[in-house]
């Protein structure tokens, strides 16, 4: 649900769920048609708002919707994603597929890492 403080704008916080039912809609409608995604990795407009959509016909109490909520949601996975991927493009670093986790070789690689 939205906070406000200090006049500032409205913030959302995510629960775990809420990003479930979003990713899970956004596979959904990309099986469904694929035309929705585009070749480079990006999604054509009207996307999240067919995803607002479908998100409110299942849950109609939902205050979820494209713009700013699932809009500022996707940018900030965007930038999570882009971080891990070019953290573990260094050789220092690695990923572990089972735990979906990045490893690092010591602690003072990652304190050099975060430095920078």
């Amino acid at each position: 649900m939205p906070k406000k403080s200090d006049g500032k704008a409205a913030r959302r916080f995510w629960n775990k769920r809420e990003e479930e039912i979003l990713l899970n809609t956004m596979k959904d409608l990309v099986i469904e048609n694929a035309m929705w995604k585009l070749d480079c990795g990006m999604f054509k407009g009207g996307f999240f708002r067919e995803c607002e959509k479908k998100i409110v016909l299942r849950f109609p109490d939902t205050d979820l919707r494209a713009s700013p909520y699932i809009d500022s949601k996707i940018k900030t996975w965007r930038k999570q994603y882009n971080l891990l991927q070019d953290m573990i493009q260094f050789s220092s670093f690695g990923w572990d597929d089972s735990e979906k986790m990045v490893l690092v070789d010591s602690d003072d690689v990652w304190e050099n890492y975060v430095r920078v």
